[in-house]
């Protein structure tokens, strides 16, 4: 997510990503139920990790442009505005800034993003990253993995298991991220509710 990139996108441009690889894991899941074979089985499996991508892709998006617009409200550090762009610095032999791409494994990324994007430590404490959930996704990301990077032929295949394994790790993220933000959004409720009652009694905010 370097700069260029960000100002030639905005969230139209973002939310229709997130429909377009929506519609894929569905067309995926469908061609898997009408027809249970490896080709379909390792198509899911792509389109389902391509959604993943995209909706953590999305939520630093959101997160860099409130950051933006916050004036200086929401405070981050340097090492966490680097790691939402994901960009890395370099000097080249003339002393010159050159800025690159910077690959953050996709575990760690969910973790990251919990943690910057939903702050509250409360919201944060309720996921568990030590339960079965977050082992089915690290599960399913070594299984994506080596699909991606196969050495033998066999290394192509998705067993049942392991199906049953991805299915459950794609519902665990999306329910997470859909429960953070409904989180989120009750609290900024709350407090604008509380906000609004302080003003009416002359109350000091």
């Amino acid at each position: 997510m370097n700069s260029a990139s960000r100002e030639e996108i905005d969230y139209a441009a973002v939310d229709a990503v997130l429909d377009a690889v929506g519609e894929d894991v569905a067309e995926a899941m469908k061609l898997l139920d009408g027809a249970d074979n490896a080709h379909n089985r390792r198509s899911y499996v792509r389109a389902a990790f391509a959604a993943i991508e995209a909706v953590i892709f999305w939520i630093k998006y959101r997160e860099l442009r409130s950051y933006e617009r916050s004036g200086g409200d929401r405070i981050l550090t340097p090492g966490e505005l680097s790691l939402l762009r994901e960009e890395t610095y370099t000097l080249n032999h003339a002393g010159q800034v050159h800025v690159q791409q910077r690959f953050v494994p996709l575990d760690q990324n969910i973790r990251f993003i919990v943690k910057v994007c939903f702050h509250e430590e409360d919201v944060v404490q309720r996921i568990d990253f030590g339960g079965s959930d977050w082992a089915n996704f690290r599960e399913a990301m070594r299984m994506r993995n080596r699909l991606a990077h196969p050495k033998r032929s066999h290394e192509m295949d998705v067993s049942d298991s392991e199906l049953v394994v991805m299915k459950r790790a794609y519902g665990w993220v999306w329910a997470t991220m859909l429960r953070l933000f409904s989180d989120s959004v009750e609290r900024l409720r709350t407090q604008a509710a509380a906000l609004s009652s302080q003003q009416k009694d002359g109350s000091p905010a």
